[in-house]
């Protein structure tokens, strides 16, 4: 027994690797990030609210409350559905395209940032209706119907 080396299931404490991802993940979703911007045509969950039925949303109703979370949660869906590194990335690349331009002493070429109009023009209509799709119980689960079936709506 002597040349033999058993494995050794090393206990996981808060100095472990997994651990470290667990909590930087439980925070990563906390703030924002220089960029999101490029990514996320963002309006907050008043002017959707205008833009999508031409109205405040009324306190006391329980469908524009409702319909204030699915925003809510549309909105963060939409800044997170990518990477971190992705967005780090298109802000050098933005960075570097101003650079070089400006180095040049040339035109930059990149569209100016507008006031949006009225009206529903993103795609947020059709991205609350399958987030409330996606909230019935499913076939496979009490709680929720998978992304393929939502998805398919």
């Amino acid at each position: 027994m002597e040349g033999i080396k058993f494995p050794v299931n090393r206990a996981f404490n808060d100095e472990s690797e997994y651990y470290k991802r667990r909590r930087e993940d439980a925070t990563k979703y906390l703030v924002a990030r220089p960029g999101d911007w490029l990514f996320a045509p963002f309006q907050c969950k008043l002017c959707w609210m205008i833009n999508l039925h031409g109205r405040l949303p009324l306190p006391n109703e329980f469908l524009d409350r409702q319909e204030m979370i699915l925003i809510r949660r549309a909105n963060l869906d939409l800044f997170w559905s990518r990477e971190s590194g992705t967005v780090k990335g298109l802000v050098y690349d933005l960075k570097d395209i101003i650079k070089r331009a400006t180095w040049r002493k040339g035109i930059i070429l990149l569209a100016k940032v507008r006031q949006w109009e009225i009206g529903e023009s993103q795609g947020m209509g059709i991205a609350l209706l399958m987030l409330e799709k996606s909230i019935e119980p499913g076939r496979n689960s009490t709680v929720y119907k998978q992304f393929d079936t939502v998805r398919k709506f």
